[in-house]
């Protein structure tokens, strides 16, 4: 999965995590220092699934869970307009989950 920011969308690293502003509308999201870091990673080119699995490396959350997680964030950043996600290079087994596809 790739996600690009739209071109009208900026961010700002903050003391807690992230601001992000949608500059058409004004409109500022607040991301935790676990989405900033989500986001920074995905936006570097990160799997989702990888990522996922750094995530949780001495947790007692699972990589599912996780894996969750991150598809149902990048979906409220699209949803937001603030964000693209182009899936059609996914073709591992999370690959519908992540576009979310119903199995």
């Amino acid at each position: 999965m790739t996600v690009r920011l739209k071109p009208h969308v900026s961010t700002a690293v903050t003391d807690n995590g992230m601001a992000v502003l949608e500059e058409t509308t004004g409109r500022f999201f607040e991301l935790n220092a676990t989405g900033a870091t989500v986001l920074t990673a995905l936006l570097d080119g990160a799997c989702p699934q990888e990522l996922a699995q750094r995530l949780t490396a001495g947790a007692d959350t699972g990589v599912e869970q996780v894996s969750a997680d991150i598809a149902a964030f990048v979906t409220c950043l699209t949803e937001q307009g603030l964000a693209e996600a182009d899936t059609e290079a996914d073709h591992g087994p999370d690959a519908r989950t992540l576009r979310g596809d119903v199995a």
